[in-house]
């Protein structure tokens, strides 16, 4: 976690930083937190092996569709519920797979480059940002990724699906993916 932290800090507005690169840094952050965390509990539940593997392999697919959809929320929650300003990530430099779409976008990323080079995060500039015409496509990105990491979250619990613990972690899974509205 802490080498996913100093890595975030090293790439903090660096504009050049690709997918793979945001997916080893919220690997590193959140998801091996996560992985570690099932991992553990599937050991102090008297599992072993193959069933262990699976359900660490579980908990880095939440951790990393958590981690993907908390940056969605950054841009698109609503900070009464969220707790923290629009664009909060992107005033701290990081940047997200939301942004790292919208980087690629000929119409906006321009004027998303001159903001992060300008340092502009005022709040017309963090509106523009919430624009549907803006954001809308990065965002159905980033969460279809989220999706997939989900359905392969899922397909993890392949075997625990008939008890208590798995309906448990289903139900997580699916709410990763609908805290965002």
């Amino acid at each position: 976690m802490c080498e996913g932290e100093i890595e975030q800090t090293r790439f903090a507005f660096d504009l050049s930083l690709n997918e793979q690169q945001y997916l080893q840094n919220i690997y590193r952050k959140t998801a091996a937190l996560m992985e570690a965390c099932c991992a553990a509990g599937a050991c102090l539940g008297g599992l072993e092996g193959e069933a262990v593997l699976q359900l660490e392999a579980f908990g880095r697919n939440l951790g990393l569709a958590f981690q993907i959809t908390d940056d969605i929320l950054d841009i698109t929650g609503e900070p009464l519920i969220t707790g923290k300003p629009v664009g909060n990530d992107l005033r701290e430099g990081i940047i997200t797979l939301p942004l790292i779409y919208l980087l690629e976008d000929p119409v906006y990323a321009p004027f998303l480059r001159e903001i992060i080079e300008k340092r502009d995060f005022s709040p017309l500039t963090m509106e523009f940002l919430r624009r549907p015409s803006c954001i809308n496509e990065p965002v159905k990105r980033a969460l279809d990724k989220a999706r997939l990491y989900i359905k392969t979250a899922r397909e993890c619990l392949a075997g625990f699906t008939e008890t208590r613990e798995g309906a448990i972690l289903e139900s997580l899974a699916e709410y990763v993916l609908q805290r965002r509205l």
